[in-house]
């Protein structure tokens, strides 16, 4: 019905004490045409990752993840099909979270990835420092990140996951060359009463125009702001 077929196979292993081996493996076929595809193609996409917790407030992991998916060669004319390509991803990602007690945690993350086809390779980095603080004697929550990225094109972007307000689900891309921050602050002045703010900015570093259109920003960097208020009865 959805135009694929395939197998998948994945597994779970905790060979010991605080370890933790995750992996899969998915080969796919699409028998007939779709987006970006003009033809029949298959591909396959795979992954490990090995976690480890010293503790209940050190944890980590290393991750790896190949994929291979069949896409049109790109064409200066619409009319014209040039044939098909295969479009190679590769992810390394490492994560580590340690808390120091129970009001200040910090996360670290690296990731690499490599964007290959028939006509270019493109890499891309992405590093970023987390803190959340949860102070003792104030009701409220701080979550702070600052980033650096630097990738040859919006092909080889690094997504990651950020807080925001409440109900709202944030997985920007970065992408290019700059830096990424944001602080996100919950506060609750009364037992009834719940508010949150988050500020965010990208600075690209090798831009002077950002977006286009209606959304065109003059200039190299992007804000934003949210704020949201709770009120339960």
């Amino acid at each position: 019905v959805m135009n694929e077929s395939g197998m998948y196979v994945g597994t779970v292993i905790l060979p010991y004490a605080k370890w933790r081996i995750s992996a899969y493996y998915d080969i796919f076929s699409f028998p007939w045409l779709k987006f970006e595809t003009y033809a029949p193609t298959n591909g396959h996409d795979y992954f490990a990752e090995i976690a480890y917790s010293l503790n209940r407030n050190v944890s980590m992991y290393l991750r790896y993840r190949h994929k291979n998916k069949p896409t049109n060669i790109p064409s200066s004319v619409p009319q014209i099909i040039n044939g098909i390509q295969d479009m190679t991803t590769q992810r390394v990602r490492y994560h580590i979270a340690y808390r120091l007690n129970r009001y200040l945690e910090f996360r670290n993350r690296f990731e690499w990835v490599e964007y290959a086809t028939e006509q270019k390779v493109d890499h891309g980095v992405y590093f970023y420092q987390d803190v959340i603080y949860k102070p003792k004697q104030l009701p409220m929550s701080i979550a702070f990140r600052y980033g650096i990225f630097d990738t040859d094109s919006y092909d080889s972007r690094i997504y990651a996951y950020e807080n925001d307000v409440l109900y709202a689900f944030s997985v920007p891309a970065v992408y290019y060359k700059g830096s990424r921050a944001y602080l996100t602050l919950k506060y609750t002045p009364r037992k009834n009463i719940d508010i949150w703010l988050k500020y965010g900015e990208t600075y690209f570093s090798n831009k002077n125009v950002i977006g286009s259109g209606l959304t065109e920003i003059q200039g190299n960097t992007k804000s934003e702001i949210k704020v949201q208020i709770r009120l339960s009865f």
